[in-house]
């Protein structure tokens, strides 16, 4: 069976719940924990899945959640970083929508 391009959904939750294409940039969460900065500024050219990348960071990082599944079988799961999967709070703000 195919699999669908989420063509202009950047909410990682649901392109994963929907099965649809994603490609594995979950090693980006293990890059951000890494720098320990108290403030980071993500840049990235014009189409290049910063609000993928951020949707993604919060499902991770999320308290509220538990998002094991949607994590399952991507990269981050096997680094020493998996166990830090829904353990701080997040506020989330996205003026587009």
């Amino acid at each position: 069976m195919k699999r669908k391009l989420p063509i202009g959904n950047d909410n990682f939750a649901e392109i994963r719940e929907l099965g649809q294409y994603f490609v594995d940039k979950s090693l980006f969460i293990r890059d951000f924990l890494k720098w320990e900065d108290k403030v980071a500024l993500i840049t990235r050219p014009r189409r290049f899945g910063k609000s993928l990348n951020m949707t993604m960071l919060r499902e991770f990082l999320d308290i509220t959640k538990d998002s094991r599944v949607l994590f399952d079988g991507l990269k981050i799961m096997d680094t020493e970083y998996a166990d830090q999967i829904n353990s701080r709070p997040v506020v989330y703000y996205d003026d587009e929508k």
